[in-house]
């Protein structure tokens, strides 16, 4: 497979459609720079010889460069370095190895090493030539044949797919550009699995049996929440409660323990006395006006209305309004829209009680354990749920003994707030 240096017409020269670059940046600079130095680059094209042309092995932008200058097809000579023979693999191999070229981008190189790997060049040899890591190489090497038809795969992709199991590799290749994303999505998944393992070895070392459905007879006498529980503190847990206990593990990690009533009773604060009632009273609460809304009885006020209004405002911006009539005409529009949007009906009313309620009560407990130490976020919280009762008051909800305790809490909390305001 020997060269020679010859003389060759622009018009026998042919473009390789091997060569895995689709960037060939810019053309007409490097003419400039090429009859700067003569005419002619200071590199010939490599070219091989194929019947009465000569194809591209090496040079395709110093190639295009001459087209630039004495136009494609011309009969110009220009020297370049000839074989007589050249398979398609040494063809990539020089396309990818050529170091005065312009930088190949990093899916240029993927397709030209997956080229490569596909014609039988080995690892060693395609990791030379195309610069990238020889650990990249091997990984492509590895994934070949199990990307989707027509998806192609980068270096970094198919590394990161190599270290996955099969099922979760297969997806990573052909998630495109957001291959990215659909691995820190595997890794979250991968990591999640290892805790929820870690957490079951850590009940099984303790000795309590894991249920999947809750046991007949039996109550919840702990609920241990996942986040900032290690599985130390878990194992733990379980052999304080003893052996007559049995676990069930939740989707999100949570892990509630069943015994007989009674069962692992411990001596409470009075914060966590004060925590555990006003989570019974709140869902009390929530249910009588969930009922009561429910049975026709709610009266729509004022504040309904205009607490549903609110949320299917249509604010128009006026924007770049540059006359008194165009802001007018906008004005006029904003208002009718406006009034059209005041028709409410019952349902959107008693919806947004129930929502309003909800979110005060139900959902947001105001002792919950992440405000404990946090007075501000509780005293907002008692608020809020203060002004979701005065709604249903108003709308004609009735309050009654079991509420008092409750209702006091909320009043001394959200009266902290307001002293810290002022």
């Amino acid at each position: 497979m020997e060269a020679s240096k010859c003389r060759v017409a622009l018009r026998d020269i042919v473009p390789s459609e091997t060569n895995p670059r689709g960037d060939f940046g810019d053309i007409a600079a490097l003419a400039e720079t090429i009859r700067a130095t003569g005419g002619e680059p200071v590199n010939p094209p490599v070219l091989v010889r194929d019947g009465n042309i000569c194809r591209i092995v090496d040079g395709e932008r110093r190639y295009r460069a001459l087209c630039e200058i004495y136009g494609e097809g011309s009969e110009r000579e220009v020297d370049a370095i000839v074989y007589d023979s050249f398979d398609e693999a040494n063809e990539l191999v020089a396309m990818l190895a050529t170091d005065d070229k312009k930088p190949l981008t990093e899916a240029e190189v993927s397709r030209g090493v997956q080229q490569m790997l596909v014609l039988g060049v080995d690892t060693e040899r395609a990791a030379r030539a195309s610069r990238a890591p020889r650990g990249k190489v091997t990984a492509m090497r590895m994934m070949a044949g199990r990307a989707p038809e027509g998806v192609q795969v980068t270096l970094d992709q198919a590394l990161a797919a190599s270290e996955l199991s099969d099922e979760d590799a297969e997806a990573v290749l052909a998630a495109g550009d957001s291959w990215r994303w659909e691995v820190s999505k595997i890794k979250s998944r991968i990591a999640e699995e290892e805790r929820a393992e870690k957490r079951l070895g850590a009940l099984a070392k303790a000795g309590v049996e894991v249920v999947s459905e809750k046991p007949e007879g039996l109550v919840v006498i702990r609920t241990v929440y996942p986040y900032g529980t290690t599985p130390a503190a878990l194992g733990k847990e379980a052999r304080d409660l003893g052996p007559e206990c049995v676990a069930m593990v939740d989707p999100d990690g949570t892990v509630r323990f069943f015994g007989p009533e009674g069962a692992g009773a411990k001596e409470l604060t009075q914060e966590e006395l004060d925590r555990e009632r006003s989570k019974g009273d709140s869902t009390d609460l929530y249910d009588r006006i969930a009922a009561w809304v429910l049975s026709g009885e709610m009266e729509v006020t004022n504040e309904i209305n205009d607490g549903v209004r609110d949320g299917r405002e249509f604010t128009l911006r006026y924007g770049d309004a540059k006359t008194d009539e165009v802001y007018s005409a906008l004005s006029d529009l904003a208002y009718d829209r406006a009034r059209k949007l005041r028709q409410v009906s019952r349902f959107e009313c008693e919806s947004y009680l129930l929502r309003t309620a909800r979110v005060n009560i139900y959902d947001v407990l105001i002792f919950k354990a992440r405000y404990e130490r946090d007075e501000r976020q509780a005293a907002v919280r008692a608020a809020g749920l203060l002004d979701a009762l005065n709604l249903a008051v108003d709308a004609g909800f009735e309050t009654d003994e079991r509420d008092e305790w409750l209702l006091g809490k909320c009043a001394e909390m959200a009266g902290k707030l307001e002293g810290a305001d002022a």
